[in-house]
């Protein structure tokens, strides 16, 4: 006696991603012995195969895919439904996707700087996807590496007139190391001038932290912020934004998921900074909405100097504003601006009332020298703070914390800090609490949380460990 199908499919479906990674990068391969099990088994194989694997069209095409045997093919330009194209090949790829993949609903556009070439110029390959015959019914996502490995990679082309999309764009990634020095300028800003004219719903970066240089940081945030989009998912890894960033991000009325990282030890500052008294209004009152009045523009190689009668000017721009020096090595600077403290009460108030985000990430990020916050240790008023404006909020499901840069001692995220959390905030279902990898200690304070949860919270603790 045969399992249901709907058993059967389970099954697959487990098996499929269980290892979602080697899902990815072994694709067919990986799936091949599983469908070849019988014929109900090939028949769920080829339908999740085609629904989740997305292939790159110039493998597809140069694989010789014939219609012969058709039946007996797990994956065929007739059933796939999610493909890849560079960057550079839209032109070529349009046409023959019109006319053979009549079951494609996602394209994936990649581009690897190091690899395909310097786009700056080049949007307008863009307007090319506005010939898709099913505009409608298909999503349009990007999958941007930009290295900067070798500044010498030619242009793609001449720049030429940028037509408004018609297709949508569900989500936008972008992995990237140090933009190129001094070479032409070759600047990540059209990364800004994509996102804005794409208006994407999922946002994604990934500064690479293995590099020789460690992480980059990605100058733009602030005026990512002010773009009018339907943000539904921000994740932000290995850099940080701007306190003005975090303001602007929280006041969007779609967002649900939000990952992000501070430079805490600039607001650990805050508090002992004498021009941010203890109403936090630097001696005045301000309106955030109406001060960060400014244009984007790129800010290559261009160091971060806060200059005082930017308030008065509203045109607060805070792109380029760092403190600590960010990872290895780069800029730094001890100024902090006198609205910094009233902003950081803004965003807490925000966090607080927020009604959309369910699932919310906050994390540190990696000092370099000089850092300023170094051997200090965490402001307790900081984090509460923190903690007075986490338990008001009555949205927020999964949250997740990430100061692994603190030492475990004196972590800030401690049994107390949770404890009264989950006390106050009856709507979290899971917290999830970064530390530094060290034996004894992890398994210890993991049995104290445990030991500090309320009799009837519904809340789930988990600890994630990081290597030194």
């Amino acid at each position: 006696m045969s399992l249901p199908t709907l058993i059967q499919k389970q099954i697959l479906d487990y098996i499929y991603y269980q290892d979602k990674q080697d899902y990815i990068t072994k694709g067919g391969k990986y799936s091949l012995r599983y469908a070849l099990v019988d014929k109900q088994w090939f028949k769920i194989s080829k339908q999740i195969l085609n629904n989740n694997t997305i292939l790159p069209i110039n493998i597809i095409e140069n694989s010789n895919n014939s219609n012969s045997h058709s039946q007996l093919r797990l994956i065929t330009k007739e059933s796939i439904q999610q493909i890849a194209i560079k960057f550079r090949d839209i032109k070529g790829y349009i046409e023959i996707v019109n006319r053979l993949y009549k079951s494609v609903n996602s394209i994936t556009i990649t581009h690897s700087d190091h690899n395909d070439g310097w786009i700056n110029e080049s949007l307008w390959f863009l307007n090319h996807l506005n010939k898709l015959d099913r505009i409608d019914s298909i999503n349009v996502n990007f999958e941007m590496s930009l290295f900067c490995e070798n500044p010498a990679n030619t242009r793609l082309g001449e720049k030429e007139i940028k037509v408004p999309f018609k297709f949508k764009t569900n989500h936008f990634k972008v992995e990237y190391q140090y933009e190129c020095e001094n070479y032409e300028l070759k600047t990540y800003a059209y990364i800004y001038e994509m996102i804005k004219d794409l208006n994407p719903k999922s946002i994604e970066f990934f500064s690479d932290p293995a590099s020789e240089d460690g992480a980059s940081h990605l100058k733009m945030f602030h005026s990512l912020s002010k773009l009018d989009n339907q943000y539904q998912s921000i994740l932000i890894a290995y850099d940080y934004i701007p306190l003005y960033s975090l303001y602007r991000f929280l006041q969007s009325p779609t967002l649900k998921i939000f990952k992000f990282n501070l430079q805490f030890h600039f607001i650990r500052a805050l508090y002992n900074d004498k021009q941010n008294n203890d109403d936090g209004d630097g001696g005045g009152n301000f309106n955030f909405n109406v001060m960060d009045n400014f244009l984007f523009k790129d800010f290559h190689n261009n160091s971060y100097e806060f200059e005082m009668q930017q308030c008065i000017e509203n045109n607060v721009n805070e792109d380029n504003q760092v403190y600590c020096t960010f990872d290895e090595w780069g800029d730094c600077n001890p100024t902090i601006p006198n609205y910094s403290k009233q902003l950081w009460k803004e965003c807490l108030h925000l966090l607080a009332n927020n009604k959309t985000i369910t699932e919310l990430s906050i994390g540190d990020t990696i000092c370099g020298k000089p850092c300023y916050g170094e051997k200090k240790a965490a402001y307790q008023q900081l984090f509460d703070d923190l903690l007075d404006s986490l338990s008001k909020n009555k949205s927020i499901k999964t949250l997740s914390f990430d100061f692994v840069e603190l030492d475990l001692a004196h972590h800030p995220i401690n049994k107390e800090f949770l404890s009264t959390l989950i006390q106050n905030n009856t709507t979290l279902e899971s917290i999830y609490v970064g530390v530094e990898y060290r034996d004894g200690i992890i398994k210890s304070m993991f049995d104290d949380l445990s030991k500090s949860m309320p009799s009837n919270s519904k809340c789930v603790i988990k600890i994630n460990t990081y290597e030194p």
